[in-house]
């Protein structure tokens, strides 16, 4: 049976961070726009969420690479804890007890998977 090692979780880790900050990059971007556009692309923030894509992609094609997609891809739903935590913290967003909970049961999800 294989395990996720140390490093191999800290570079899901990373990607699925980097794949939240991209999208809290595009939803301040985006708040900055008031017409979508070619030109709209050219919007600080929504680049720096391009940027943030660009390397979560590279580091998850990697992983892909290592290792099994069954055992790797559950792992994407650490964006929603990541992005529920992003949305807290920079955007002010509430989050409700439910939600909290939900975290929870995604987190010792993902635990179960990795043992």
């Amino acid at each position: 049976m294989l395990r996720i090692n140390l490093l191999n979780l800290t570079l899901i880790c990373v990607s699925t961070f980097l794949m939240s900050l991209g999208q809290l990059f595009w939803k301040l971007g985006l708040a900055q726009v008031n017409k979508l556009s070619i030109f709209a692309l050219l919007n600080f923030q929504l680049i720096i969420g391009f940027i943030a894509y660009f390397f979560a992609t590279a580091v998850w094609l990697y992983l892909l690479k290592i290792l099994p997609l069954s055992l790797l891809y559950p792992f994407t739903a650490l964006s929603f804890v990541f992005g529920y935590i992003l949305a807290y913290f920079v955007l002010g967003e509430p989050i409700q007890v439910r939600a909290i909970l939900g975290l929870i049961l995604i987190a010792l999800g993902l635990l179960l998977i990795a043992k």
